[in-house]
């Protein structure tokens, strides 16, 4: 059974200890002469007229912090490996963010957020996500809110809402690490554009075990796992199908068995899921918050 995590959790307690490990030397008041024209050249190309807060250098990845904030007084972060640019994260006032926003974003936000949602906890934010290798920027927001239905009831429960550059909502209760702690995705997203050529990648979050893919692929969202075992390696992609598929008399039976034996519980999406092993139809009963999904494999 798949029980989505109800409290925004750091899902990568080792990764933050590796992090806080590296050996930073710190540039404040930051020192132009220690970060390369090429790089300044860069940065100002991508945020023009922003203003250079802070600098750090961990010696140990040879990877550059920049710290700015741009002409709208809106914080960011760059992240460069070297010299080459891996991601740039703006942080919005979680208490002023829907002035701060782009217009579709607000929009696509509403239509997902419940309206009694809390920014008041530090976990809270709001950030725009620009990362090497993916076109278009995502923004997250995490937050919590009263939630109460027939089944659940929850005094405080927790949404990661991730919405792609073009207003598609990629996930609303979910939660993944911040998109900063994983700045790095190069290699993962060759693995995607690799599977899948003609996709457009909507967004990436990381889930402490891989980094999962929000693709447009053939007029359909799809969810890409990307694993690292020995080296990173597709493990498995998954995309709902309409409710009205015709299954297989091998699919309808599973289907029949599990409802006689949950009949409080309706089967809510059919999926398509494909790994190493092959293609099955995904049954997924239960709803957004609690689930089970049963495989049939397809012949």
């Amino acid at each position: 059974m798949n029980l989505n995590r109800y409290s925004c959790i750091i899902l990568c307690f080792v990764s933050l200890l590796a992090f806080n490990g590296c050996n930073e030397d710190r540039i404040a008041p930051w020192d132009n002469t220690r970060i390369s024209q090429v790089l300044l050249n860069d940065f100002y190309s991508r945020n023009p007229g922003a203003t250079i807060t802070e600098a750090s250098l961990w010696s140990q990845d040879n990877r550059m912090d920049i710290a700015f904030t741009d002409p709208e007084g809106i914080p960011g972060i760059e992240i460069y490996d070297g010299g080459t640019w891996l991601m740039t994260q703006k942080e919005y006032d979680r208490h002023d963010f829907m002035n701060q926003i782009p217009f579709s974003i607000a929009m696509a936000y509403l239509e997902a957020c419940p309206g009694n949602e809390e920014y008041d906890s530090d976990n809270s934010y709001v950030v725009e996500i620009s990362r090497n290798g993916i076109d278009g920027k995502q923004y997250e927001f995490c937050f919590t809110a009263p939630y109460k239905d027939e089944k659940h009831s929850f005094e405080h429960l927790s949404y990661h809402i991730v919405i792609s550059e073009d207003g598609t909502l990629l996930n609303r209760y979910n939660h993944f690490n911040r998109s900063v702690w994983w700045s790095d995705m190069r290699q993962s997203i060759s693995i995607v554009n690799k599977k899948y050529p003609s996709a457009k990648i909507l967004g990436a979050v990381n889930d402490g075990h891989g980094n999962l893919f929000f693709i447009r692929d053939e007029g359909l969202t799809k969810k890409v796992w990307v694993r690292k075992l020995s080296d990173w390696e597709w493990e498995k992609t998954v995309y709902r199908l309409p409710d009205e598929t015709p299954l297989p008399e091998s699919a309808k039976a599973m289907a029949e068995e599990y409802s006689s034996a949950h009949k409080d519980i309706p089967l809510s999406a059919i999926l398509h899921v494909e790994d190493r092993w092959g293609e099955y139809f995904g049954l997924q009963f239960g709803d957004d918050l609690e689930n089970t999904t049963i495989y049939s494999k397809i012949d």
